[in-house]
């Protein structure tokens, strides 16, 4: 983006950590060596590519070798390689996900073929999201040496709509739970729960929002800022009071609500971890130019 100044502030802030940048637009690159050339820094530089999405990226033909042309020749930049995310391929079936893979990675491999045509090396492919990274991980490009980069990011977590989606991904543990209790109960069969909007993550459908391990017929009838009302054959057995466990539907937004997690170890709560990601307060850079 545009906040190029900002970037450059971090980099000289954290010499001992690798930063990169995602690059689809030549005005864009031109605007980052500007800004590390005047302080003295580089930044190393993936082009990203759009894989079909058409979120983000450049596609994938000669606009994109000439992007990486220009990378090359802008001395602030290390250019490292091609980012291309699929977030489109969530498709059920691991069948229909692989071929999705193999028609994207056949892109790829020309693309690459024309940059190294062009004389330029690629260092790294950074490739896919949580659907197909079992895919990506088993897959090898030609003219590729090296290992490609997957980047799943639910799976470290884990949530409800992904696991019933994709049991192909493997068995993973529910690691981040909302802890909700009941504070109405007027009705028959149902309950209110403290487990609103600003609690877990509002985007999937209202059936899918969260799952309730206890009440696994629960159907979910509204959902407000502070409420969720729920309907279940077992919530008559419930009281004024009660807590339940949630398991997120949608883990990622889900984790942004809270200000840090709480490690949980046999029953007790033993660390508490800042979700510091989420904080708004960003401290604004101000002329880069100047300071560097």
């Amino acid at each position: 983006g545009t906040n190029t100044a900002r970037l450059a502030e971090l980099v000289a802030a954290f010499p001992e950590t690798r930063f990169a940048a995602l690059v689809e637009d030549p005005a864009v690159a031109e605007r980052l060596n500007r800004t590390f050339a005047k302080c003295g820094l580089q930044l190393d530089v993936l082009v990203d590519i759009d894989t079909g999405m058409h979120r983000t990226g450049i596609a994938p033909d000669r606009r994109a070798v000439e992007l990486y042309r220009q990378v090359n020749s802008l001395p602030a930049l290390r250019p490292r390689g091609l980012h291309f995310y699929d977030g489109q391929n969530h498709m059920p079936s691991p069948q229909e996900r692989s071929r999705a893979v193999e028609q994207i990675c056949q892109k790829i491999q020309q693309l690459l073929a024309a940059i190294r045509g062009a004389g330029f090396d690629v260092q790294e492919l950074v490739c896919g999201g949580t659907p197909t990274f079992p895919m990506f991980a088993d897959v090898s490009i030609e003219g590729y040496a090296g290992a490609l980069e997957c980047s799943p990011g639910t799976c470290v977590l884990s949530d409800a709509n992904y696991a019933q989606a994709f049991p192909d991904l493997g068995d993973f543990q529910f690691a981040a739970l909302l802890l909700t209790r009941v504070i109405s109960k007027q009705h028959a069969g149902q309950v209110t729960l403290d487990l609103g909007n600003k609690a877990v993550a509002a985007d999937p459908p209202l059936d899918r929002r969260v799952f309730l391990p206890r009440l696994p017929d629960a159907r979910i009838l509204g959902h407000n800022e502070e409420h969720m009302i729920v309907q279940s054959a077992a919530a008559d057995n419930l009281d004024l009071g009660d807590t339940l466990i949630a398991i997120p539907g949608h883990v990622c937004p889900t984790v942004a609500l809270h200000e840090c997690f709480q490690l949980v170890e046999g029953g007790r709560i033993t660390d508490q971890w800042p979700i510091t990601a989420r904080r708004r307060d960003y401290r604004l850079a101000g002329n880069v130019e100047a300071s560097c």
